[in-house]
């Protein structure tokens, strides 16, 4: 199969078949269920196509939606067809003043906004700003700031993350449209409608989504909100918004523009506590890159509004490319003809930036839009390989030449001197060779022999039969950039403004020019006057003729959008008729300059009043405390703080059972087997019981909400979808908002107190650290008993679609086929520093990595009782039964001041986890941090260019 990666087309409704790695070692003997002649991803895909049941919303030609981290980009972004660009802005002074997901980008500074909204709109293209990540309580007025400049300078939109952000938005830049970002997590229509109730008026949808599922929540959503789907580029293995490995592990925040990509690295495979060697698969949560061109057609059907594509890091060369792909990809699409999808235009995107894992996958795939565990994360590669060219057939050192065996490719571009190759051995922790081409020697039929510089390429480790990648063409780069050059003047003559003209006049007067566009209007009047014809007058079709196409200008005079209101049989030089459409151009263009599409100052005031006051409005009863029963007068010192435990099996259930002052269970099961024995269980002892739900809900998981939420009263609820959901199916349960709902400041929780009058708590998203969690806390008036803070727990750093159980112990394609390995084995990921992070697999089939490592706020207390936070909770990963009781009569007696924080963590550094190894306590995110600043962290491949 070497050198087949060109054939692998996509069609609309089928998989190409799976093909693992040669290298692929034998995997633990699970049960599997009887194959079929598909796939059972094939399946699925096709039972849920776009149409299937329902009616979807009106089909709509979907804008291309272009990555821009720069002004080269921006330009290449525009030259190749974008009908949009989204870019983050900066206040060019502090550390923290980018809001947005991607602090490593060339972000544009305000002062630059008018001049980029200006250049967008001078070819029609929509810019959309981001501001998508979380935000702190002590940031809410530089956001605000952010805001009204974004408001000031006429951007068509700005993509929020925090729905406390949303929310200040109507406030403060009302004129401002927003779109909810991928990173607030929606996956279904109900999510979809909490963000339209907070002003959203699009939502990203995450990219964890089908085909059929998306199709599912256009058809429960009709026209509102608009639908936007990333089509192309770097696939994140955690739900967007859900990911918590870098403020984990690099004291950064993935949800703060930050992400270490974790993901991106090494991990060895523990089954059932022994290691299981996987060969060359080691990048166990690195997935390809997305690549959804053959699926335009199917996401038009969808009723998808925007076509997205990802790489605000990537350089000028990789938007363009991408951007023409798709922009033809739509209009074929539209118009019902074939897009050129070959062989050629992958090869050029895959050289672009593409994650090539061997000869048979190239690093591009269609991700979860047509999903299939065996093809999303292969495990080969992280990091860009470009396109796979054939393998080493021979090296002769001395001379410093390779001879390489080209793979069968009938559009793959020759090697060229200065095209960049790496020699690929297949092996994760061995440095590649590599290097650039300074000689070409073609040898025979598929055989091209390469030289290097003297010394420039260390050929000692280079083999026979290590397969060769180009990861670099310079050619095709420059190709690229003339084409962008090129494309600026062809765009703003094909994309310009229709114009409506109205020519009017009577004999002895002036004739008149009328254009309007845009909502502005300007006329001019000729110098000579109308007088009779003696032969042909004018009409509509001679003056529309005289007039013109308007070339030359920004706007364009279309067929049937000229009114003619003179009288008949007049006549007027063809010289005059120019001279006063070129003036009423001239007039038009002025106005449009002047008119005041960008929002007046909207004021500096700060983010203060009725919008945060929110303690009284919400009506919670105080804590029971003892004011400054810590030394402290004028705290609230919560006396009688309450400890909630959350299990994840009936094991660790049993031993607190008997414990009274552990009043309150959380059940968060990873399936419905023995939850309901749980539950009655714990309402035997007089226990108040919590039924936890999934972390995330997709389309068609409703009936399984409905039935976990039927078991209990009480439910720890982990996405907005589910607040919709619930205030509807089952309005009289108490709810508990989770650490998912990603509540990062006093905004975000007072709005869904108010929203939601069932939620009796919530906890802070695990990106605060234990000063931002107080400070938020003491925003809230009056609503400090509504705040629940988590204790002890591990960090959940992945929450996935992927699961790593179908794909490294079945070669099952989703849960249909995969004999269900989850049930059978335990799993944890080593990581380079010997740590094991335990895996477990939820009742979607989504699986969550846990650090190994403890985090424990128990150094914390004090400042968070002083705060008025009167709930902690407790929560246990794979503990064994014998450890439980241990861990939480420590936590009690801390709450009660018989340990120290000190004894605590020394006990905790102890607990062995299920392997029995001791994996250690840290105060992980809860320790106070300081965003890092955008020169230190490492520069994107770009900038390393330039």
């Amino acid at each position: 199969m070497a050198g087949r990666v060109w054939a692998m087309r996509w069609p609309r409704t089928a998989l190409v078949s799976v093909r693992r790695s040669s290298a692929s070692a034998p995997r633990p003997t699970v049960a599997r269920r009887a194959s079929s002649s598909k796939t059972a991803a094939q399946q699925q895909h096709q039972q849920q196509q776009p149409g299937a049941e329902g009616d979807l919303r009106r089909r709509v030609k979907p804008e291309v939606l272009a990555p821009v981290g720069g002004w080269d980009q921006l330009k290449a972004a525009v030259a190749s067809g974008a009908d949009a660009v989204y870019f983050g802005v900066t206040d060019g002074r502090s550390v923290n003043g980018s809001f947005n997901a991607r602090a490593r980008a060339s972000n544009f500074e305000y002062g630059e906004l008018g001049d980029v909204v200006d250049f967008l709109k001078a070819y029609g293209v929509k810019g959309f700003a981001c501001v998508n990540v979380l935000v702190f309580e002590n940031e809410l007025d530089r956001v605000a700031d952010c805001l009204r400049e974004l408001e000031r300078a006429g951007v068509d939109a700005v993509i929020v993350q925090d729905f406390g952000v949303m929310r200040l938005a109507r406030e403060v830049a009302p004129g401002l449209k927003v779109h909810a970002s991928t990173q607030s997590s929606v996956c279904s229509a109900p999510g979809a409608r909490h963000a339209r109730s907070l002003g959203a008026e699009r939502v990203v949808l995450g990219r964890e989504l089908s085909l059929g599922e998306i199709a599912r929540v256009s058809r429960e959503l009709d026209d509102a909100p608009e639908l936007e789907v990333f089509v192309h580029g770097a696939l994140c293995v955690s739900y967007s918004g859900q990911c918590f490995s870098s403020e984990a592990w690099g004291g950064r925040s993935a949800n703060r523009g930050q992400c270490a990509q974790a993901c991106r690295l090494e991990y060895g495979m523990i089954v059932d506590g022994r290691l299981n060697s996987l060969s060359d698969l080691t990048y166990l949560l690195s997935p390809q890159d997305l690549a959804a061109l053959d699926l335009v057609p199917d996401l038009m059907d969808a009723g998808v509004t925007s076509l997205k594509i990802e790489g605000r890091l990537k350089g000028p060369e990789y938007v363009a490319a991408t951007t023409r792909a798709y922009r033809e990809a739509v209009d074929a699409a539209w118009e019902g003809r074939e897009a050129a999808w070959d062989e050629e235009r992958r090869s050029s995107l895959a050289q672009l930036f593409a994650r090539g894992q061997d000869s048979t996958f190239d690093g591009l795939s269609q991700g979860f839009l047509v999903p299939d565990h065996q093809k999303v994360v292969i495990g080969r590669s992280p990091r860009h390989r470009g396109v796979y060219i054939g393998v080493v057939a021979s090296v002769n050192r001395s001379r410093g030449t390779v001879c390489i065996e080209m793979a069968d490719h009938p559009s793959r571009r020759e090697l060229k001197p200065s095209d960049g190759l790496v020699f690929d051995k297949g092996r994760a922790r061995q440095e590649e060779a590599g290097g650039t081409i300074v000689q070409v020697i073609r040898r025979r039929e598929g055989l091209v022999e390469v030289g290097f510089r003297r010394r420039a390429v260390d050929l000692g480790s280079v083999e026979e039969g290590d397969l060769v990648w180009r990861n670099k063409d310079p050619a095709l780069e420059r190709e690229i950039r003339k084409t962008v050059a090129s494309g600026l003047d062809s765009r703003k003559d094909g994309r310009r403004v229709p114009v409506d003209v109205e020519v009017s006049g009577r004999e002895g007067e002036p004739l008149e020019i009328r254009i309007a566009a845009q909502g502005q209007s300007a006329s001019a009047k000729t110098e000579l006057t109308l007088e009779a014809a003696r032969n042909q007058g004018l009409t509509a079709d001679s003056v529309a003729r005289t007039i013109g196409e308007l070339g030359g200008t920004g706007w364009r005079l279309e067929a049937g959008s000229l009114s003619f209101l003179c009288e008949p049989n007049l006549f007027i030089p063809q010289g005059e008729v120019k001279k006063a459409r070129r003036e009423a151009v001239r007039r038009l263009e002025e106005a449009c300059s002047a008119a005041p599409d960008r929002a007046s100052d909207a004021g500096g005031a700060q983010v203060t009043g009725s919008i945060l006051n929110v303690g009284d409005r919400i009506g919670v009863p105080p804590p029971a405390s003892s004011i400054g029963g810590a030394g402290d007068p004028g705290s609230a010192w919560v006396a009688n703080p309450n400890m909630v435990v959350l299990c994840r099996s009936p094991n660790q259930v049993d031993p607190l059972l008997g414990l009274d002052h552990v009043r309150e269970i959380i059940l968060d099961f990873l399936s419905m087997d023995g939850l309901k024995e749980s539950v009655a269980r714990v309402t035997e002892a007089g226990k108040t019981v919590v039924v936890a739900l999934p972390r995330i809900q997709k389309p068609g998981e409703e009936n399984l909400l409905k039935s976990m939420a039927k078991l209990s009263d009480h439910l720890l609820v982990r996405s907005t979808a589910q607040l919709e959901t619930l205030s509807e199916v089952a309005p009289g349960k108490t709810l508990y908002g989770d650490f998912s709902l990603n509540v990062a400041n006093s905004l975000t929780a007072s709005d869904l107190l108010l929203r939601y009058p069932s939620l009796a708590r919530i906890t802070p998203t695990h990106d605060l650290n234990a000063r931002q969690i107080t400070e938020m806390t003491e925003k809230l008036e009056g609503a400090h008993g509504k705040m629940e803070v988590i204790l002890h727990h591990h960090l959940p750093i992945f929450h996935t679609e992927h699961c790593v159980f179908c794909r490294f112990l079945s070669d099952g394609s989703s849960k249909a086929d995969c004999g269900q390995p989850c049930e059978q084995h335990s799993v944890h990921l080593r990581d380079s520093l010997g740590a094991e992070h335990l895996v477990l697999a939820d009742q979607g089939c989504r699986n969550t990595v846990f650090n190994a490592a403890a985090q424990s706020g128990a150094a914390f207390l004090g400042g968070f009782l002083r705060s008025g936070i009167g709930t902690y909770r407790i929560e246990l990963a794979d503990e064994r039964e014998r450890e439980v009781a241990g861990i939480v009569e420590s936590y009690h007696d801390l709450l009660c001041g018989r340990m120290s924080a000190e004894d605590l963590l020394e006990f905790l550094e102890k607990v062995p986890d299920s392997n029995g190894r001791a994996q250690g306590v840290t105060a992980g995110s809860l320790e106070v941090k300081k965003d890092r600043s955008k020169a230190s962290m490492k520069k994107t491949a770009h900038q390393s260019r330039r």
